[in-house]
Formats: C-alpha cells, structure tokens, sequence
C-alpha cells in the first residue's frame, strides 16, 4: 500500500486489495487537516493574508538609519538636512592654476577690469589702455584730426533756398531736364503768323497764309502778285475785258497737260486716263455707280459694301470651304497599319453621316478585319458590298478602293473580283475574277469510270472530272478490325490487348482461357477450374500474371516458398481463445523484447536531390517518393515496394516539375507537376506506376497536397493564391471540383482527421489560425470554422492519430504541439515539445503522427543547418509526457516525414541524400517504450468481428483462424 507525500494517506497499489480500515483511517486524517484549516480561517486574530505578511515584512525597522542599516530620521539629522539649501551639491572649490577668488573690488576699482598676472595664479584689477585693446574689422581707432575733418563736412540735410546741403533727388531731376547753355529767355508776345529768330527779325513764314487770312476788302496789288508762275505767265497779254468778263474764249485758253489734257485754243478737254486718284474726288461727291467701270455694279449692290471691316478677300480666303462628302466623296492615301488604316481630309469633315464616300488607296495590303479612321472620328469597320470583313490581303496596296458610310461600317461601293482562286484551281481554258485580277485556269479536264480496289494504291490524275467515278463497297467485319481502326469506313470492334498484364487472383473461381500464339491453350487450373482469355488482338508483349492477395513473406510461414517469396512469418500461437465475438477482444497478449531498437532501410533513392514528400500506401506495401529537382537531378516520382524490411524501387515517372505525392488509396496515387497542375496515376498490385492522366491545370504554384484517409474521397491542394481547392472522387479517372476556399495565405501541411470527415488547414504564416472544413456527407465539404493556433510562431503543419480518437500534433517554427478534437467545433491544446524547426526554401518539412495504446508516436523532419533534422518523438499518456525518443541517423537536411498506418515504418525524406526508411520492433497495437538499448512492444492479437473466414490480426496483418 503507498502512502501520499503531504497527509500520508494510504492509496492501493497494482493488485493490493483496499481495506475499509484505510479508508475510514484517511477520512480522519483528512478531518483534522480540514478542521484546522477552518479554524485558522476563522480566527481574525492569528490570520492574516499573505499579502499583508508581505507588506509588514517590507517596512523598515524603528531604530534611527546609520550608514549601514536603513531606519527612521533622527531628530540630528532633521536639523542637518533643514540647514541644507534645496538643491544643494558637495561643491569643492578648485585650487589650480586659473581657479582662484576673484579679489576684492572696493570702491577704488570702480569701473576697473581683472587683469591676468605675470605669475601663476596671480590676477588683479586695472583700467584698459587704448594699446591693449585689438582693432578688428568691424572696430577701428580714430585719431582727433579725423575727427575735426569729419566734423566740418556738411550736413545730410536736403539743400534749402536759404541754406546749402545736399541735391535731393527731385532737384536732380529738375536740372537733368534744362538744357545745357539756357539762359533766362522771355520771348516777346506777337500775334500772327510769324517767326521769331534770335536776333530779334520776325518773319512770317513761308506758306503758312491761306486764302482765309487774307481779308476780303484787302485789294491787295496787282503788282504785288508774282506773274511768273506757269498759270498766270500769260495774264499780262490778256485783255481787261477777258479778265472781267467772267469767261475766255477758247482760242485765248492756253494748252493744258496733266490730268486733264487739252489743246490751245479748244473749248474742249480730257481728264488723262488713270489720273484721277482718291484724294482728287470730294468726300461729298457722290458719284454714281453706273459711271465706275463698266457701270455693272450698281448703287445698291455698293451699299452691301458698307459696313465692311477688313479685305473681303482675305475674308473669304479664311472661310472653311464646305464641302458634301456625300455628293463629293472624298480621296485618299492610307497611313497606320494594315490593320487600322488612317486618312486625313481636307476640309475635314465634322462627322461621319450615312452615305459619307470615300475612295482610298491602301499604303499597304490589309490585315484581316481592317478599320478606316478618318481624321480622327474613330475606327470605322472596312467590310465589302455584302458587309462581310475583309480576310487579310483583300484589299490590295496602291489600288483604289471605294466605300460608302452604312450604319457602323464602311461598305464597298462595289462587289468587283473576289476570291482566292489559282490558275491550277480553274478548268484549263476558263477565266476568273480574283482579287488579284483575271486568271486564266489550267486544270485538266478529266474522265471518270470504275475503279476496282486492289492491294495496290490507285492513283487518278488530278483534275475536273465530268462523269462519275465509281468505287464498288468492300465488305468488312467488324469484329476483325481492330478497335480504334477504321477499314472502308467501319470501325472496328477488335479489343487491342496488347502489350497487356492478364492478372488471375488466387481467391476467386477464375475460368477464363488466355489465348496466345505462344502459350498453351490452358494455363492452369486454380480452384479446380480452367482459366479463359478474353478474346481480341494480343501480341508478344501481353502477360499473364498470376497473383494473391497478401502474397507477402511476413504472411507465408517461416521455410516455405511460394513463387518468389521466401516466407518469413512465424506460424506457431500460444494461447487460447477466450472471447466472444466483440470487436477487438484481446485473446492473447504475448511481451517481446527487441534488442536493437530501430532497424533501417535506405531507399535506392536518386541521390542529391530534393524529396519534397514521401508517403506510404494505405496498406504499408508501398513507398511514394517525389522529388522536387531543384539544381539537382531533376523532377521525378519513385514508387517502392516493401520486401519484408527493405524496399525495393519498382517505378520511375518522370516528369517536368513535381514537388508533392499521395496516395488516394493503395492502388492510385495524385502528385504535382509543373505550374498549378495535378496528376493521377494508376498503382498496380507490383508497383507499376500506369501512364498519368491530367486532373486539374491551373496557373498558380501549389504548396501543399493531400488526400482523405477513406478510400481517397477528397483531394485537397492548396495554392499560391491563397486558395484551397477540393477535389470529390466520383471514379478513378473522375474527379470533381468540389469547392473552391479563398484563405488569408496558402498552406503547407493540412491533413484530414482519421475519420475523412474533417479538414484542418493551418494557416500560421500570416494569420495564425487553424481553419476547418467541414464534410456534411460523401459527396460535399465545405467550411466550418477556425481557431487560434496556440503558439505566435508560424504553424506549417498538422497530423493525425490513425484511431480516430481526436488526437493530433502541430508543426511550428518553435516546436511540437499536441491537441484533442471532439468531432465537432472543440479544439484544445496540451503537451508542447520545444525545438526550433526551421523550414527552408521551400516550407520542405513534415510531421507524422500515429497513436500507440499509452501515447503517440511524432516523426518530424526539417531543413534545420544544425542540430537534430529528424526526429523521433514519444508522447507517453501515464506520465503526461512529450520527449525525445531518437534522433535518427538519416543523412543530409529533413525535407518530410511519414510512419505507416500499421506504425511499424517511418520515412524521412531529405534535401540531398534521398530517402531513408526505419522499423519500429512492434505495431501500432503495442505501447511503444525506448531506451538507450532496447524497446519493449507489447503486441495484441484482435479477433475481428463479422470477418469470414474467421479472422485475427497479429502486427496488423490478417490469419486464417480455425476453430471448433
């Protein structure tokens, strides 16, 4: 019997048998510990809080402080501190050079500076001498006669009529404007038209006296009148009767030349042609139109005139000439391209009506549907008469094309030539318009008739053929053409089996005969029965494979051989049976001790290069490895088969880009490949990798992928654009897109629980929360929720136990976490395992977790440059414990980790040194222990319920059980 560490308490132990005496001896030591407890609390007296404690604890004692001990002020020191200036510092007054008292001042050095001794130390107070201060450019001295010269200068002040000083700016600019010389001139008052000269003479100036200075009753003198002028030079011979009689006769009148033009002694004159100008006609004249020109202009049309401000025919030179393109169509040479044509016109036109023409001359043969802008006014569609776009070259560069404005396009004006048609595509003799021009054609003229098909080609002279050709029918079988083949037009029929693996499964009644030129006609006889080929085309490539489901060594006792396995298993159990039919009745449990711990098994993986996901089949049997390339030896995927512990490469795809794989269920995997591209891929009961096919193409990089745990119903890929898509399985080679998630960022690690009916995609890189679909039924998932993630570190990945039970282990920058779902909106979050995980260039990591009857076993890898890369953890549920089981020996940086369903594998994928595999000494079924030296595995055997033939699992594989 133990006891408890504090009461002493008696507890059982394993099989001790628990006496009442206990019971009721811990139930009084429990009494008196709670009554004390109560009495204490009710006691205000002796209780006191721990916070009180502490703070009566912290005060200072009531003895007076000395310098080595805190304590109250004594009433000294009050007095002490009271005679100290607030503020006041321990000041030491220097006693250097430079640092002494100034000396006393006193009223006889009133005024006076302190002056620096000759000594050391040594200052004194004196006056300043005019040859102890220093002139700077600013301060200069100044001697008594400057001063005086200074002194007797004039004033600044503005020159007055009563006392002199300076020009101000207003008389400067008085006497700038008197001229050099002037003098004090006041000129004389005169009237009339006369000019006053400097030495006093006035004159009347030259041609200044008009006809209205002169007074009418003047009678000035004919003697005063010059007579020498041209008019007058005859006056003297003219009578006084010609003078006063108003008129002169013609033959007294003298020649006249200028504008007027007549001759001596005639009463007749003529204004000379072009002689009368613009100044010779009085404003006032009024001279009729009809007497300018020609007189075609008349008064009024003149009067139009008025109002006329500049040249008319500047005026209409300036005006936009109007133009009708409809009437008038326009013509053009194109610029642009041959696509888009562009003209400019002038005038320009402000809008493109219907019916709008235009004739334009490409500058280059059109592209197809070719459009015409026209200064501007947009792309217009060129098509032809018919409204059809033209096909490229139609229009043909440096010929003229013309086009009327219909609705929204530019119709041909005419149909003119068109086709495509070559001298060899026209009956020989015959002509036709193109759109090249006339041709002339040349192909034969020919006869028709019977042909015969032979074994021969036949072979008709080309040409026109004016009669018909007959060719009798051949009669072909379908059944004897080969599917996919078309003979005389029937399809055949024939199923193409060739280069074909025939696979007869031991369990079943097989009675089918394969027929092949080389084999016999029966292969073999299983269960009794004969086996039969299906019919149809095989050639020397096709197989018969004979296989057994489960033919593995570990399932064939130990010494026996079938086919080309060596079993391995041993065939001996102890125990009896003791159960009923419940499901997972233990029967027998049997303690094995392994001495070695963890085995290993290194694929033949290509070496340096990057794994960036290994997953086992389903059913153990298979390892699916992709590598990611990188600068190493390129982008493929490897599929292993199991061969006891080792595992053997039977398949190699390779591809342009992959990077991840999993498998939708034992016999098909999906994995990715170039940009945004997912593909399938058949596994057949070897290993065969059969010839993938597409399942989604995108654009965007994908970075994590994986599959439900039941039979492969969902594909989730997430991808660049922070997008999760989900893939439903309606067949193998049917998949459809489900659901398309929008993220705050992509994921690297989401996983489905055990039971396929929920998705966790954690999402710590950004946003730190674990988000969660959600499937309703078989057919359709959708989004649920999210959590919080528990750490502040970025979360890259997440893994489930195998048994349903809820549990699982995060992936985080900082460590391992582990946590429980209850199935349905409860996440919780326990045991955290502290490490640094550090991800790589490409998030390449991973994390595995599969539950053991006391704890999990937690396989992680990463691309750390130092410490542990892959790990093996140990969660132990009796001792609440997370830690390290073994750091594995698998060389180069971890890229993946993976353990098989039945616990009995872990892979380690890494950055150059391929993959590496281990055996754990047990299954999943025991509760898995390790030391320094051994592990100790308890193993189960299960009966399984409703199993036919009666089943037990023993290691997760299946025997035959018999039983009375």
């Amino acid at each position: 019997m133990k006891t408890t560490g504090n009461l002493g308490l008696k507890k059982p132990d394993g099989t001790d048998i628990v006496d009442i005496a206990d019971l009721n001896g811990n139930m009084d030591i429990l009494d008196t510990a709670v009554k004390a407890v109560q009495d204490h609390t009710t006691d205000a007296i002796k209780h006191i809080t721990a916070a009180e404690r502490t703070t009566w604890n912290a005060k200072a004692s009531t003895s007076a402080a000395t310098t080595g001990a805190a304590g109250l002020m004594s009433a000294a020191d009050k007095a002490k501190l009271d005679g100290v200036a607030a503020g006041a510092n321990s000041y030491v007054h220097p006693t250097g050079d430079g640092n002494q008292h100034v000396p006393a001042t006193g009223t006889a050095n009133n005024g006076k500076v302190l002056k620096a001794g000759s000594t050391a130390g040594s200052a004194a107070w004196g006056a300043v001498n005019a040859l102890e201060v220093v002139e700077d450019t600013t301060h200069r001295f100044t001697t008594d006669a400057e001063k005086t010269s200074w002194n007797a200068k004039a004033s600044t002040v503005a020159a007055t009529t009563s006392a002199a000083g300076l020009m101000s700016a207003t008389d400067k600019a008085k006497l700038d404007g008197v001229a050099t010389g002037a003098n004090n001139y006041v000129h004389p008052n005169h009237t009339g038209d006369i000019t006053s000269t400097g030495d006093g003479v006035t004159a009347i100036a030259p041609g200044v006296i008009v006809d209205a200075d002169v007074n009418s009753a003047a009678a000035i003198a004919w003697t005063k009148i010059s007579k020498t002028g041209a008019s007058l030079a005859d006056l003297p011979t003219r009578s006084a009767t010609d003078l006063t009689s108003g008129t002169l006769s013609a033959a007294r009148l003298p020649a006249i030349t200028g504008d007027i033009t007549m001759a001596a002694g005639t009463g007749t004159a003529i204004i000379t042609a072009g002689s009368i100008v613009n100044v010779d006609i009085n404003a006032a004249a009024a001279i009729d139109a009809s007497k300018i020109g020609t007189g075609t202009v008349s008064n009024t049309e003149y009067g139009y005139l008025d109002g006329v401000t500049s040249a008319i025919q500047t005026q209409l030179d300036g005006k936009t000439t109007l133009v009708d393109y409809i009437r008038q169509p326009a013509y053009a040479s194109t610029a642009g391209t041959a696509a888009a044509y562009t003209v400019t016109l002038t005038p320009a036109p402000a809008s493109l009506p219907d019916g709008f023409g235009i004739t334009i001359v490409p500058h280059a043969a059109n592209s197809a549907s070719p459009t015409l802008n026209v200064n501007g006014l947009g792309a217009v569609p060129l098509k032809d008469q018919k409204g059809i776009a033209y096909a490229a070259s139609k229009l043909l560069a440096g010929k003229p094309y013309t086009f009327r404005k219909v609705g929204t396009d530019f119709l041909a004006d005419s149909a003119g030539g068109s086709g495509t048609a070559a001298a060899g595509d026209i009956r020989a003799g015959k002509t036709a318009a193109t759109d090249t021009g006339d041709v002339t054609g040349t192909l034969a003229v020919q006869t028709g008739g019977t042909v015969t098909p032979g074994p021969s080609a036949i072979v008709k002279a080309a040409g026109i053929y004016d009669t018909a050709i007959t060719i009798p029918g051949v009669t072909v079988p379908a059944a004897n053409v080969l599917s996919g083949t078309t003979i005389a037009g029937t399809a055949g029929t024939m199923t193409n089996r060739s280069n074909t693996k025939f696979q007869i499964c031991g369990y079943e009644d097989i009675t089918e005969i394969i027929r092949h030129p080389s084999a016999p006609t029966t292969q073999g006889l299983v269960t009794g029965k004969n086996t039969y080929g299906a019919t149809g085309y095989i050639d020397s490539n096709s197989q018969v494979q004979f296989s057994v489901n489960n033919l593995v060594p570990e399932n064939i006792a130990y010494g026996v051989n079938i086919g080309k396995y060596s079993g391995t298993g041993n065939t001996v159990m102890t125990g009896s049976y003791v159960g009923g039919e419940q499901v997972n009745y233990v029967l027998f449990d049997n303690t094995v001790t392994a001495a070695s711990g963890l085995g290993s098994a290194k694929t033949n993986a290509t070496s340096n290069n990057v794994v960036g996901r290994a997953k086992f089949s389903p059913n153990g049997k298979f390892l699916a490895v992709a590598y990611a390339g990188y600068s190493y030896n390129g982008y493929i995927i490897e599929v292993y088969r199991r061969n006891y512990d080792s595992f053997v490469l039977v398949s190699t795809l390779t591809r342009t880009k992959t990077h991840f794989v999993d498998w939708v269920h034992d016999g098909l995997i999906v994995f990715s490949d170039n940009t945004g591209e997912l593909y399938l891929a058949s596994v057949d009961i070897w290993g065969t990798v059969g010839t993938p096919y597409l399942l989604y193409s995108g654009t965007e990089a994908i970075y994590d992928l994986c599959c439900s745990p039941n039979g492969g119903e969902w594909i989730a890929a997430s991808f660049s654009s922070y997008a999760v898509r989900l893939f439903h399985r309606i067949a193998d080679n049917n998949f459809s897109l489900a659901l398309t998630q929008s993220l705050p960022t992509y994921s690297t690690g989401m996983a489905f629980n055990e039971s396929a009916g929920d998705l966790f995609v954690p999402m710590g890189i950004t946003s730190n929360y674990l988000y969660h679909f959600k499937c309703s039924s078989s057919s359709y998932i959708y989004y649920y929720t999210a959590y919080s993630l528990p750490r502040s570190t970025s979360c890259y990945g997440i893994s489930f136990g195998h048994s349903n039970n809820g549990q699982f282990a995060l992936l985080s920058t900082d460590g391992i976490t582990c946590g429980y779902h209850d199935g349905g909106s409860g996440i919780s979050y326990g045991l955290y395992y502290a490490t640094t995980i550090d991800y790589g260039y490409s998030r390449e990591m991973g994390i595995s977790y599969r539950t053991t009857v006391d704890g999990a076993l937690i396989a992680y890898g990463h691309r750390g440059s130092s410490g542990d890369r892959n790990v093996l953890l140990r969660r132990t549920n009796s001792t609440n414990s997370i830690g390290k089981a073994l750091t594995l020996s698998a060389d180069g940086y971890g890229a993946s980790a993976h353990i098989s369903g039945d616990g009995r594998y872990i892979a380690y994928g890494t950055k150059s040194g391929g993959t590496f595999c281990y055996r754990t000494n047990g299954s999943w079924a025991g509760a898995y222990s390790m030391n320094s030296d051994h592990g100790i595995v308890y193993h189960k055997i299960e009966y399984l319920k409703d199993s036919y033939p009666p089943t037990i699992e023993v290691f997760g594989s299946r025997w035959q059980m018999v039983r009375s």
